[in-house]
């Protein structure tokens, strides 16, 4: 319900707005302390500045299920240290397929902050095609949602081995 009121309240906030505020293009005034220089510093400040409040919250099972901050962020700098051990380095392209969950947000965060470029592949997509998507990106690692989403064939070698012949392009 929460939810559905926020987006309600702000909806209805822009619908009354005049246009020129929306698109006038003036800047949001921000403090200096709270200027972040990317995405992934302004999650870590915020799990440093609010480590116990809840920062993912889902329903699995039937059960609702939720990690703070802190947690997240845990989980977040383990996964980017495994993603540079696996090679990742910045600039290399990571491929999530995978549906909207706790983990995608993990793998997210942690190629960015491992200073990967993300490159999410929709799982409705036919497997020719996710394939094929994958093949032009040329990604040093792919994230996949569990172990039903790799080819048989592949199973036998590192799913995260780049292509012969990758530079890391």
């Amino acid at each position: 319900d929460d939810v559905v009121h926020d987006m309600r309240f702000a909806w209805r906030t822009l619908r009354h707005s005049p246009p020129f505020a929306i698109h006038s293009g003036a800047a949001v005034p921000i403090r200096d302390a709270d200027r972040h220089r990317s995405i992934v510093a302004a999650l870590q400040a915020t799990a440093r500045g609010q480590p116990d409040a809840e920062a993912v919250r889902w329903k699995e099972y039937g059960r609702w299920d939720g990690l703070t901050y802190a947690q997240l962020w845990d989980r977040i700098r383990h996964a980017s240290l495994a993603l540079r051990e696996r090679g990742v380095k910045p600039g290399d392209r990571v491929v999530i397929v995978s549906r909207s969950r706790p983990e995608w947000v993990v793998a997210d965060f942690a190629a960015l902050a491992a200073g990967a470029v993300v490159c999410p592949i929709y799982p409705g997509e036919a497997d020719p095609r996710i394939e094929q998507i994958a093949r032009d990106l040329r990604p040093r690692l792919i994230c996949v949602e569990d172990e039903r989403q790799l080819q048989p064939d592949q199973q036998e070698q590192d799913p995260f081995e780049p292509p012969a012949g990758h530079a890391g392009q």
